[in-house]
This record gives C-alpha cells, structure tokens and sequence, in this order.
C-alpha cells in the first residue's frame, strides 16, 4: 500500500536532517573536550606520555573505552565516573579462563556501575555508587609468598582515599591513607601496582599512575619555584571565618579560598577529617572543592599546583629528590608554615635533572 506522506514532509525532513547533523556535531565536541586546551607533554617540557593499556593479550571487552558502557577519567588525581556517558544495562564474557561481568543502573540519571574481573590469579570488584563513591576490591590468590593477599581502594567523593592490605577485623591489616591516588601509591607502589594497576589503567584508557607520577613529579619540581601566596595558617584561618556569624565574612572566606585555586586543596582535604568543624564548614568546604575541580582529565601541569603545597606527597617523593631539590622544598614549606623537613631524610636513590 502507497504511503501518502504531507505536503511538508519534505520541509520535515529536510529539518530533520539538519538537526541531526547539529547533534552528531555537538557530540563531536563533547568527544572532544578533554583534549582542548591540554598542551602536549613535550610543550611543558615533560618526557613524552606513555601508555600502557594493562590489559596484556588476555582481556579484550571494552566495557572502559571511549566507547564503552562506562567512562572513567582522572580529574585530581581521583577517579571520576563520566556520569553523563553511560548506558543502562548488564553485559558478561568468558574468554581464556577470564571471566568479566559489568551491570549499569541509574537513577535519575545517575549511574552505579558494578564490575567484576576473574581470572585464575586475581578477583576484581570494581563498584560506584551513585556516580561519586568507588570501591575497589582485590584478592589475589598467591601474593609470590604462597599465601593470598586483599587489598581495598576506597575513594569517597570528598575526603581522603583509603588503602587497605589484608582482612580489616585483623590486627596485622595495614591502612594507608592520602587525598589522591598518585600519592597513595607512592605509599605502598608495589602492593598497589599488583593488585590495581591493570584495572586502572584500563579505567583510564591506556594512561598508567606510574608514568603519570614521574611526569608530574618533574613538572611539581619546576613549580616549586613559584612564589607562595596563602600559608597554612591563613588558610586555617578562613576556614574558621567560614563559620562567622555574619554571613559577609563567610563568602568573603570563601571567596578568598576560592581565588587561590587548587593549591589549596591538600589543606581543605585534610580539615574535613577534623572533628572540630561545624556542619556550615564542613558545607563550605565540600562546594569549594567541588567548584575548583576541573571538568578536563588531569595533566602534569595541573597537577603539579594542586601537589605542590602537599607536604605528605613530598615526603612520599624525596627519595626521588637531589640535596637542592630537597632544600627548595624545606624552604617553601617553611615558608608555608609547615614543621617539616626533608634534607635530613634518606639519600635519594635517583635524580631528577636539575632545572
């Protein structure tokens, strides 16, 4: 039977057309986004970005890539779920003893993501609740010591990360620490690189903490030249002003805060881990955090001013350090009011170049 279409279906049509083209642009764009304005490592000086995709010759799903059911990015040396790229569903394989399930849920559109990895050596669970709070559970069944081993990544939305080794109730699990990833691996690289480098890196399409941590650690030795413009003590300060009776003095703490950018983000991690703040601090803090992340994946660059006044990961890094480089470091942390130092710690077993 001969469809009749109206008379300006051609019109609707040709609209049509046009719309769509629009949308599969702006999807271009989208797609686009975390490369503009991103400068490539060679521009900053910086060895070139190498990647290792982690996944070896025996896992191929592509549930992580860019085209995948979930996306994951680096965003302050946290991993961030790509709310907005999603979609809804449960998929599984079986694959040379490798077993891979992944389930999608959303709630308003929001996502969960629940994602499991066996193989004969390792389980993975990989979870998201609500777009914000990941868990990572590993066991592996031989840690080289002919025993098992466990080890959990818990990551909150705000606060600090949480490494835990061995069974919690037990009194020989050990705990570390940090409000980013980069710095708690440096805690524990070994432990953490057997149990969570292969998934993170295919979280992270192919980029690997590893060679993130060298890179930035070049570009934060380059920063520390630059001159300090809030201490601890001030930004102590206008966190207790963000609890002020008068509503004036608490925008203008937090707008202050705000004004200094990611510098400050180690201090304003570590308050919220304090009791002595009250629920309007506590609120304050959480929006300040949230208005200074980015909305582009991490570089070096980037990263190295949100490190630079972090004294644990400094710690963390001396060993990788020159005696000068250690001085420059014990002078902007005096400056910055920190009771620290770094020339007296360990010699350091490799050099950066010296620039």
């Amino acid at each position: 039977m001969a469809t009749h279409l109206p008379q300006d279906s051609g019109k609707e049509q040709g609209t049509g057309m046009r719309w769509r083209l629009l949308f599969a642009l702006i999807g271009l764009s989208i797609t686009g986004v975390s490369s503009l304005g991103q400068r490539p490592p060679e521009a900053e000086g910086l060895p070139p970005q190498r990647r290792d995709s982690g996944d070896g010759e025996e896992l191929h799903a592509d549930y992580f890539k860019p085209s995948g059911v979930v996306r994951f990015q680096l965003v302050q040396a946290r991993i961030c779920l790509d709310a907005p790229r999603h979609r809804k569903g449960s998929q599984s394989r079986t694959e040379n003893q490798i077993y891979e399930s992944i389930t999608v849920t959303a709630n308003r559109g929001i996502p969960s993501v629940h994602y499991i990895c066996e193989t004969p050596q390792q389980s993975i669970t990989l979870h998201v609740q609500d777009a914000q709070h990941l868990r990572i559970e590993s066991h592996i069944s031989d840690d080289g010591n002919g025993t098992a081993q466990r080890c959990v990544l818990d990551q909150p939305e705000t606060g600090m990360i949480t490494l835990a080794i061995g069974d919690l109730t037990s009194e020989s699990a050990q705990s570390y620490q940090s409000s980013n990833l980069l710095h708690l691996r440096l805690q524990t690289p070994e432990i953490f690189d057997k149990h969570f480098a292969r998934v993170i890196s295919r979280m992270l399409h192919g980029e690997s903490l590893k060679h993130l941590s060298e890179r930035t650690l070049q570009a934060v030795i380059a920063e520390s030249r630059q001159p300090i413009v809030l201490n601890q003590q001030q930004v102590e300060a206008l966190i207790q002003q963000l609890d002020h009776p008068q509503r004036r003095k608490r925008v203008q703490a937090e707008r202050e805060l705000l004004s200094h950018g990611t510098s400050i983000l180690p201090m304003l991690h570590q308050s919220l881990d304090h009791d002595r703040l009250s629920v309007e601090q506590r609120s304050c803090i959480k929006a300040i955090l949230s208005r200074l992340r980015p909305t582009t994946p991490d570089r070096p660059a980037s990263l190295a001013k949100m490190l630079i006044n972090d004294a644990s990961y400094w710690e963390a890094v001396i060993p990788e350090l020159s005696f000068v480089q250690r001085e420059i470091a014990d002078a902007r942390f005096t400056s910055l009011g920190c009771e620290t130092t770094f020339i007296s710690n360990p010699a350091p077993k490799a050099r950066l170049s010296e620039r």
